[in-house]
């Protein structure tokens, strides 16, 4: 497995995050790009166009050629190195495009679970790692992911949680309009004043065959993104916050795919027997 250097756990640690550049090769890139419209392909029954969009969870485990990337070794090594030897696997995601109009844009926010959890003042490495696979260049102007750096901790990250307001509250303004078949005439909200476009932050610009790791607790946002916006996701947890957060997405269940378990791939093994060690500990919760 490919390791992290100190220095890069500890950039992660402080920032929360980690652009790993040209992990994969071309060839790798073009492989994936045809295996995720094949799936995408199988889940619309036509193929797809820049107008769908596609958020599937469960995604890498629908095909054969995908599944290895669960297990692959230059995921899992920088994984390790952040999670330690315990991290348990929690699902993949396949992206394709982005939904509805208005969404070109998504404001700056954090999933939950990091304050109110107390995870933001944990002082291990990382706690809960996303492994994103970009099948397009992602730029400033195009769609790149933007972090505040070092959000996810103490008390910047609490100082943050006003976002997650303003985000929500313009979500459900934006959806009341669809339903009523209103124009969007709102401006896009303000964070301290700002644009949320012109707020001081990180651009994660990024090529194909790119890994970007980041915690979804670090405060982030994406805007501009364009046609065909193809992404892979990878979820990884520690065992203490698996149980919570998978249930806090509705995702439990749907962790060991059947694909997983009839795997014998021995990397793939090594995860599948991991969770359900976790799970069987778990006992009556689950």
């Amino acid at each position: 497995m490919a390791a992290l250097s100190r220095e890069q756990v500890a950039q992660f640690q402080a920032f929360g995050h980690l652009h790993l550049p040209s992990v994969f090769t071309p060839a790798e890139v073009t492989a994936m790009r045809r295996d995720m419209e094949a799936v995408c392909t199988e889940l619309l029954g036509r193929r797809p166009t820049e107008e769908d969009h596609i958020n599937q969870q469960p995604f890498c485990e629908l095909s054969p050629a995908l599944t290895p990337l669960v297990a692959d070794g230059r995921i899992l090594g920088p994984v390790e190195a952040l999670l330690g030897e315990s991290y348990l696997w929690a699902g993949s995601t396949g992206m394709w495009g982005f939904s509805e109009e208005g969404l070109e844009d998504h404001l700056w926010h954090a999933d939950s679970g990091g304050a109110s959890e107390g995870w933001a003042d944990d002082p291990r490495p990382a706690l809960f790692i996303k492994a994103f696979i970009y099948l397009d260049k992602q730029t400033r102007d195009t769609g790149a992911l933007r972090v505040l750096p070092g959000s996810h901790r103490g008390a910047y990250h609490r100082r943050l949680l006003g976002f997650n307001d303003t985000n929500t509250k313009h979500e459900r303004r934006q959806r009341q309009r669809r339903e009523e078949g209103r124009p969007d005439g709102e401006n896009p909200p303000l964070f301290f004043g700002t644009p949320g476009r012109d707020l001081p932050c990180h651009v994660v610009e990024s090529n194909p065959g790119d890994l970007v790791l980041a915690t979804p607790w670090c405060f982030h946002a994406v805007y501009g993104k364009v046609p065909p916006r193809r992404t892979i996701i990878l979820k990884f947890l520690v065992a203490d916050i698996w149980e919570g957060e998978l249930a806090r997405r509705g995702s439990l269940e749907r962790v060991l795919h059947p694909s997983l378990l009839a795997s014998e791939d021995a990397a793939i093994r090594r995860l599948v027997d991991r969770v359900q060690a976790h799970r069987k500990r778990l006992g009556a919760r689950l």
